[in-house]
């Protein structure tokens, strides 16, 4: 009796001592490893800063769930190890920082893929005009686009924002999409032609009319006013084999600049 005691207090004493040696990363998640946790991926160098944030943030979250689930009696076998979820935040945070990084470069193609090189407001009375445009694109996508979705509008220098339109430009009025083409709104009553009536300079000053001549002169006056405030922004493409790409966030909070 006394040898089987024995040998119960033996097996004891070497299952402490393995429990003791095994490392907290394979334990399941649990509050007292938690700190040595913090210790190890804090001392990580191979980790970037905000990497160790997005790591310790999410293993924090998870933590809790795993002391819900042992406060409901949840069988404990079921609570991943901190190397396994550890492992696979990694793998998280590489394919959302991997596709923020895209999203970027597409955003930065987006804002420069048109560019509005001379715009003209042809008023032909209160009711009815049109704004010519002179575009020029900067397509380096390597995907042939179907057609590009803008939006332009004019804003002075104190903010006010005088009309805001929305146009479909397809590939057969940009061909395809590179190289500079001229486009014009259509007649009709809008925002646009309010605007041109009430506020677009048609006459220019004796000085420049006769330096230049006055039709030169007022289409020059006339040119540089719409230049001044009018933007125009790529709202998003459709590519020909149907995928779509539309401006998005760059910004995530664990993105490290």
């Amino acid at each position: 009796m006394k040898i089987a005691k024995s040998n119960q207090c033996l097996l004891l004493i070497i299952g402490l001592f393995l429990s003791s040696c095994t490392s907290p990363l394979d334990k399941p998640l649990n509050k007292n490893d938690f700190p040595k946790i913090k210790e190890i991926i804090s001392s990580d160098n191979t980790l970037k800063k905000m990497k160790k944030k997005f790591l310790l943030d999410n293993l924090s979250m998870y933590l809790g769930f795993s002391e819900l689930g042992k406060a409901l009696k949840i069988d404990k076998s079921k609570i991943s190890t901190y190397r396994t979820l550890i492992d696979d935040l990694k793998s998280e945070y590489d394919s959302t920082e991997s596709q923020i990084l895209i999203n970027i470069e597409n955003n930065k193609k987006l804002k420069n893929f048109i560019i509005l090189t001379y715009a003209e407001a042809i008023p032909i009375d209160e009711y009815n005009g049109y704004l010519s445009m002179k575009l020029k694109f900067n397509n380096t996508f390597n995907k042939d686009v179907l057609y590009a979705l803008i939006n332009y509008k004019y804003v002075n220098k104190y903010d006010s924002k005088f009309f805001d339109e929305n146009a479909k430009l397809t590939d057969e009025v940009a061909k395809d999409f590179k190289g500079e083409i001229d486009i014009t709104t259509n007649e009709k009553y809008n925002e646009v032609s309010e605007f041109m009536y009430k506020n677009v300079p048609i006459e220019a000053k004796k000085e420049l009319i006769s330096k230049l001549g006055k039709k030169e002169a007022n289409k020059k006056v006339n040119s540089d006013f719409m230049m001044e405030g009018l933007k125009i922004e790529t709202l998003g493409i459709v590519f020909k084999d149907k995928t779509e790409l539309m401006p998005g966030s760059e910004d995530w909070d664990y993105l490290e600049k």
